[in-house]
């Protein structure tokens, strides 16, 4: 039994040194073999192979762990996109799309033409460039609250001037290079009916014209 339990021992000890070549390295000034109490106090990492010529190290499975987690505790969680983040009092316009048959069976040929064929008309052929009533102008496609009699300046071009629409949001601006000049169309934001332009050319507060086609604008008067 004595004899079995030594030849045990001496078998493990060979696949020990088998598995891991640092077992196998003589100690510095010796032919001792490393032991494993040895080869831990060198921290699980097997020393340079200078009997191949090369340099290599192995590290164990719980260094690597350490490591692993160390990267995890750091790493900082994926920012938000702006895409996915709405403005407060921010407002979403619900657009208002219809065929061309549906628009030329709603508007008479002339509200077609400037609204849906991006139309101009004829300056003083109408009475709201100086009408001076209080109440809206709403778009005369969808009905969107476009201009308010208080933001209206007479700016003697014969067409209805605003110094700036009710909200932002309901005017849509594009560049317009038409007939040769360079100018910001506007639209309603709703329909995309054609409007006018808006030039840097107006009175205080914002400096701005809105000019506009009498023909794109229904008046609503002011509920007294």
């Amino acid at each position: 039994m004595k004899t079995s339990a030594t030849s045990k021992s001496v078998g493990t000890a060979r696949r020990a040194q088998h598995t891991h070549p640092a077992l196998r390295a003589p100690l510095p000034g010796g032919d001792q073999k490393r032991t494993w109490s040895e080869f831990l106090s060198l921290g699980g990492v097997v020393p340079p192979r200078r009997d191949r010529g090369g340099f290599y190290g192995v590290v164990f499975l719980p260094i690597i762990f350490c490591l692993v987690m160390l990267a995890g505790c750091t790493a900082q969680p994926p920012a938000k996109t702006p895409a996915t983040v709405l403005a407060k009092g921010s407002e979403v316009m619900k657009k208002i799309v219809k065929t061309e048959a549906e628009w030329r069976a709603q508007l008479t040929p002339e509200q077609y033409r400037i609204t849906r064929e991006r139309g101009t008309e004829r300056p003083f052929c109408g009475l709201m460039h100086e009408s001076k009533e209080p109440g809206s102008y709403v778009c005369i496609c969808c009905g969107l609250e476009l201009f308010n009699s208080a933001n209206k300046f007479k700016s003697g071009t014969g067409w209805p001037s605003f110094y700036q629409p009710v909200a932002a949001s309901h005017i849509q601006e594009l560049e317009d290079r038409s007939h040769g000049m360079v100018r910001t169309e506007i639209r309603c934001a709703r329909c995309e009916a054609h409007l006018g332009h808006v030039f840097d050319d107006g009175p205080p507060p914002t400096g701005k014209r809105y000019c506009l086609n009498e023909v794109s604008l229904k008046f609503v008067p002011e509920k007294k």
